[in-house]
């Protein structure tokens, strides 16, 4: 065996334990449905946890009540185009994931457009794009489009954009059903 290199890419590489052989294992149904009794949103009680990146100014912040989950990421200024600060996750217990925020693109992102700073009450006009798997969730007075996507985060699910467009105020409703 040659001496190793040190210091080079493929000196010591932890990616040789990937390359044995997997074998395929399809969990059954009841299988399926006990170990997502163990995960925390499903298992636990109502809670609030937020978590912060020590390194950056970055924050989590994860709230579970008996009728959802959500996300909620918070950050002073974006590193990247890809960061998406806001509701970036929405889940009920009935109907699954309502709303996921994409990070492909701003078409996909939630948010406020607002033409400069970002309250959601002001003068002009106001969008708000909402990443949705069900649009018939969202109610509002405002002007609304929805855009069906051409593929979806969740397989089996229909992801669409919902587009509210209002002037001065905008209110809207993410309904659990």
């Amino acid at each position: 065996m040659d001496p190793l290199d040190v210091g080079a890419f493929d000196a010591f590489s932890p990616y040789c334990f990937l390359h044995r052989s997997n074998y395929d294992w399809h969990p059954s149904a009841e299988q399926i449905a006990e170990a997502r009794k163990l995960v925390r949103p499903f298992a636990a009680q109502p809670f609030v946890e937020q978590r912060k990146d020590t390194r950056l100014p970055l924050e989590f912040t994860y709230v579970r009540r008996p009728g959802y989950y959500a996300a909620f990421f918070a950050v002073p200024k974006p590193r990247s185009v890809q960061q998406r600060p806001g509701l970036t996750f929405v889940w009920t217990p009935r109907d699954g994931v309502l709303l996921q925020s994409q990070t492909d693109g701003t078409d996909t992102a939630w948010g406020t457009l607002t033409g400069g700073a970002a309250p959601v009450e002001r003068a002009g006009e106001i969008v708000e794009r909402l990443p949705v798997f069900d649009p018939r969730r969202v109610t509002s007075t405002a002007q609304i489009a929805v855009r069906q996507q051409e593929s979806s985060p969740v397989p089996g699910k229909r992801f669409s954009v919902v587009e509210l467009t209002a002037h001065g105020k905008l209110e809207y409703e993410i309904s659990a059903g």
